[in-house]
């Protein structure tokens, strides 16, 4: 089985074992989490019109993820048709916005922005992006008691390759329209 790299960035945060790589240890989903919270990540219709219509891993909720005051994350994972890139869609559930905002700093101190990605308005004037991951490339932003992140795997056949450098596929300008439209879709879903 093949181990798609689009968690490289995620790993950076720790926050879910289906992001975790070298970086963190596993985190147990809970299986009694609820399952309200799937409804801050994108869901297969969603990932399907963006052009991701495989589902790698359903919507999982993580409780108590480890940032502090942060009361779970929720993340799920999609493919193209091909196999060859993918979109993540994570979110990180905190008790305060003051506890959001500490760990988006947190999430902000570990992964250097880009100014080559473009981010959307629509996401705030804090939201970032990053090419720390690349080939996966990631936009984050603070909502409330929420932090979203939205991540695009540009070549999920070389990202999983872990004996090996990994060679950095560019985001092409298209690319980076659909991950900004996916963050911008997921962003709307963290007001319920």
């Amino acid at each position: 089985m093949r181990t798609p790299r689009l968690r490289r960035f995620a790993s950076v945060t720790g926050l879910t074992a289906l992001t975790l790589g070298t970086l963190a240890v596993a985190l147990p989903v809970e299986a009694g989490a609820a399952t309200s919270a799937t409804a801050y990540v994108l869901n297969p219709a969603a990932a399907k019109k963006a052009g991701f219509p495989v589902v790698y891993a359903a919507a999982k909720v993580t409780k108590n993820p480890g940032p502090k005051n942060c009361s779970s994350s929720v993340e799920a994972a999609y493919e193209n048709a091909g196999h060859k890139s993918g979109l993540v869609s994570q979110t990180l559930v905190c008790k305060t916005p003051a506890a959001a905002k500490a760990a988006f700093a947190g999430f902000k101190a570990q992964a250097p922005a880009t100014k080559t990605i473009p981010v959307p308005k629509a996401l705030g004037s804090v939201s970032f992006a990053t090419a720390a991951g690349a080939p996966e490339y990631t936009l984050l932003w603070l909502h409330g008691t929420k932090v979203g992140f939205t991540g695009i795997d540009t070549d999920i056949t070389a990202s999983s390759n872990e004996a090996g450098k990994v060679p950095v596929t560019p985001l092409t300008a298209a690319q980076a329209k659909v991950l900004g439209a996916a963050a911008v879709t997921q962003n709307a879903l963290l007001n319920k």
